[in-house]
């Protein structure tokens, strides 16, 4: 492994060349220097005097909102009755929304096609009594 020092001063790549390619270090800022004089392993780097940062990657995005005060208050409370955090509370409210919101669209889709059909609820209703009197298909193939 050769690796070439950056001008003084420099904040730019530092490339490594490892024999199957070359590696190029990016700092945010020069926070070490390569260490020469370490034995060097088989495979990786030695650096001295080099600020180690721990990197949390975010599963969630972080979303500002504005609620009435007395909203915010009931949230809060219900929070705080049930052990969570208002985040959790406030996520449960949204999945839920959005399934019924699904659940809506479907319905306007099955009003339509009954519509197109010129079925009504009746129609509907006797179908749905009919299908369950019948024999599964499970039962019949035995």
């Amino acid at each position: 492994m050769t690796a070439r020092s950056p001008p003084a001063g420099h904040l730019g790549q530092l490339p490594l060349e490892l024999g199957v390619g070359t590696v190029s270090l990016i700092p945010a800022q020069r926070v070490g220097t390569l260490d020469t004089s370490a034995p060097r392993p088989k495979m990786g780097l030695s650096l001295s005097n080099t600020l180690a940062t721990e990197v949390t990657v975010r599963t969630t995005k972080i979303l500002s909102l504005s609620i009435p005060p007395d909203l915010l208050r009931q949230a809060e409370r219900i929070a705080k009755e049930e052990g969570r955090t208002k985040s959790e509370l406030f996520r449960e409210a949204l999945r839920r929304y959005v399934e019924e919101r699904r659940w809506r669209t479907l319905q306007r889709y099955g009003a339509a096609q009954m519509r197109r059909l010129g079925l009504t609820e009746a129609d509907l209703d006797r179908g749905v009594e009919e299908s369950r009197r019948a024999p599964s298909r499970a039962a019949r193939r035995r």
